[in-house]
């Protein structure tokens, strides 16, 4: 066996323990208290005798192992405690941690199982400190029912607390129960309601989508319906995805190409189409960069889709309608972009004002920049997109 293989085993084997320390955190700094007390008794009184010193490791091997299976040692701390109870003539030599570890015991098994070990748990110890105080040995006039009260009034105590942080624990576990049906009612009505955009889409959208490319396809030598056409096959493409999306199918990536190609094949892409139209201009692309991210990816070819629209929507048609330069760094991509602004005429339904709004807020959340101006007609565009989003300081 390698000792890769050998290492591995013993992680798996270590990973069950340190599940239950963090599962029990209040437990495991309990024991780590009762440990430090069960030294400091010992330097100072060691046990005495053969058998008490056995019980005295058990007890302590068993205040080690308590985070790991506190159920099953804390009985054995009770054993413990009863095996030093049995005899009053024998001293154990560590009365304080003696009594202090059948306390936590009670209060650890009473937080577990408050009524079915916690009880127990608390009657054994009330009834051993009768025994190792010599009840019957009292004087008449002591009250034996007083007596007992007195013995057993830590052992209850430690029950309470035992309980209490059970039902702290239970209502904490409540929460998040309730916090996590409600999470998951949200998400629910999200579903819902994508559902009924999708369907939305399909019945409005893409309808009209199939009526603009009925009419293109009985134009196959008009290179302007050609072009409607290739326009209105790309719209079908994203609506059917983003449909898909909005449905909830498990829809796998489509593109496998480098980003690097999908960035010049889509510039050459909206430079032709404005060349068409007769929006003439500059667009270049300098340097690159190996290493993306996906989300970012997506957002620089969407945001050159929406720069491409606006320009023939808002931009001076003719020879040098527009500049657009795109910057690839192993940081990111720097997007620089102006033209002269138009009177424009569309009309109101094709008026939106939400395209740049939609990308500016999804840069701001790949930790990156998009700032617009108009400055006596001029139409200035800077955006820059991180590959990753900083680490906070």
């Amino acid at each position: 066996m390698s000792i890769t293989m050998m290492m591995q085993r013993l992680r798996a084997g270590l990973q069950i323990p340190f599940d239950r320390l963090r599962a029990h955190p209040g437990i495991s700094i309990t024991a780590a208290i009762d440990v430090l007390i069960l030294v400091l008794e010992w330097l100072s009184a060691p046990p005495s005798g053969l058998i008490m010193t056995a019980v005295s490791m058990l007890l302590a091997a068993c205040i080690v192992v308590t985070p790991v299976a506190p159920r099953m040692t804390q009985w054995m701390v009770v054993a413990c405690f009863c095996v030093s109870s049995m005899s009053v003539e024998y001293s154990l030599g560590y009365t304080v941690i003696q009594d202090f570890s059948i306390l936590i015991a009670v209060g650890i098994l009473a937080y577990l199982h408050p009524f079915r070990d916690g009880i127990a748990a608390a009657a054994i110890s009330a009834i051993g400190n009768s025994i190792s105080n010599g009840i019957a040995d009292n004087s008449p006039d002591v009250s034996m029912i007083a007596t007992i009260v007195k013995l057993a009034l830590p052992s209850i105590t430690a029950w309470i607390i035992g309980y209490a942080f059970n039902l702290h624990q239970n209502n904490l576990r409540m929460q998040k129960i309730a916090q996590e049906h409600l999470a998951a009612e949200q998400e629910n009505a999200r579903l819902h309601a994508n559902a009924n955009v999708a369907v939305r889409m399909h019945d409005t959208l893409t309808n009209d989508l199939s009526c603009i490319s009925a009419i293109a396809h009985q134009h196959p030598d008009d290179p302007e319906w050609n072009v409607v056409l290739q326009r209105s096959q790309s719209a079908f493409t994203q609506a059917h995805a983003v449909i898909d999306y909005l449905s909830g199918r498990n829809v796998s990536a489509q593109h496998t190409s480098p980003f690097m190609e999908r960035l010049h094949s889509q510039l050459a892409e909206t430079k032709h189409y404005l060349d068409f139209l007769g929006y003439h201009g500059e667009a270049t692309i300098h340097g690159e960069s190996l290493v993306t991210t996906h989300d970012a990816e997506e957002e620089i070819l969407a945001l050159l889709k929406e720069i491409g629209t606006n320009i023939q929507r808002h931009a001076v048609a003719g020879e040098a309608a527009y500049i657009l330069s795109i910057d690839v760094t192993p940081d990111g991509v720097e997007i620089f972009e102006t033209n002269d602004a138009g009177q424009t005429t569309l009309d109101d339904a094709e008026r939106s004002g939400r395209g740049l709004g939609m990308h500016r807020r999804q840069i701001e959340r790949l930790s990156g920049t998009l700032d617009t101006n108009l400055d006596d007609q001029l139409w200035i565009l800077h955006a820059n997109i991180p590959w990753r989003v900083p680490r906070s300081s």
